[in-house]
């Protein structure tokens, strides 16, 4: 997102895709590749993962029509993820580090 911080793009995309606005760390967790079911070129992609203290949780957000919500413990979490990169990310986590 142009004239965005990284961090600051990624919370962008947590309000639009899940509807939680918080603090977000410019420090990123990590970063992990993976394709995208729906491109048929089925080239590789970069996602760099950022921590967001959520601090509100809102009812209407852009993409609550297609995008369904919901909260899960870290182990859980990462069991649901097929990308190995994001599941190690997700386990490695710690929120009470800063």
């Amino acid at each position: 997102m142009n004239g965005r911080t990284p961090g600051r793009a990624a919370a962008i995309e947590a309000y639009e895709e899940a509807g939680v606005k918080g603090r977000v760390s410019e420090q990123s967790l990590g970063i992990f590749d993976y394709r995208k079911k729906s491109d048929p070129t089925q080239r590789p992609y970069l996602a760099i993962v950022y921590p967001l203290k959520v601090k509100t949780i809102l009812k209407k957000y852009p993409e609550r029509q297609y995008r369904k919500r919901k909260w899960f413990s870290r182990k859980k979490a990462a069991a649901k993820v097929s990308e190995p990169g994001l599941r190690a990310i997700i386990l490695a986590f710690d929120p009470t580090k800063k």
